[in-house]
């Protein structure tokens, strides 16, 4: 386990620690890194290969490396153990950070776990095509005048041989909805 040890001023607090000059403290590896290129303190028992050890389990430095990460400890996590959740249903970070093996925010949680969405266009009264796809909204005269030419058509489709589908059956119900074609 690496020792630090405080060489001025003669007291500090640094890192959730007070720190005070000439007394050697055992520490763990991440605050050993901490210190290392920091001129106030003096570092024992930190080697090279303990630095390298670790640095698989670094913090990725890319967001999309990082929320991938998280992404995938999210899908370890024991969907029974009800502290592995907040009370809103999100990962709890502290777990996040335990598989990860690094420290994480709620933040970049809620970044990684958030869904990408795209911002929808805005709908005209007539409707909107996108791709193939036609959108219209139905509104109230619109619906009445619909539904009049649905029962039309429904009487003339009564003459068609049974078994076969009647696709443009309208329920008064759905006034006001939204059709997709």
């Amino acid at each position: 386990m690496p020792k630090v040890e405080l060489l001025k001023p003669r007291s500090l607090n640094l890192l959730g620690r007070i720190w005070t000059r000439g007394v050697e403290e055992d520490v763990d590896f991440e605050t050993a890194r901490a210190l290392v290129d920091n001129p106030r303190f003096k570092v024992r028992g930190l080697s090279v290969s303990a630095t390298e050890a670790d640095e698989e389990t670094a913090k990725p430095k890319d967001k999309e490396t990082l929320y991938a990460a998280i992404r995938e400890a999210a899908d370890q996590l024991d969907v029974d153990d009800e502290s592995a959740f907040t009370s809103t249903g999100k990962p709890n970070q502290r777990a996040l950070s335990e598989i990860l093996g690094y420290t994480i925010t709620a933040a970049e949680r809620d970044a990684a776990i958030a869904p990408k969405t795209k911002t929808a266009e805005p709908e005209t009264e007539s409707g909107s095509s996108r791709a193939g796809v036609r959108i219209t909204k139905v509104s109230g005269p619109k619906a009445q005048k619909q539904a009049a030419l649905d029962r039309l058509n429904k009487v003339e489709k009564k003459d068609k041989p049974t078994g076969e589908a009647d696709e443009n059956r309208k329920d008064d119900s759905t006034e006001g909805a939204v059709s997709v074609e």
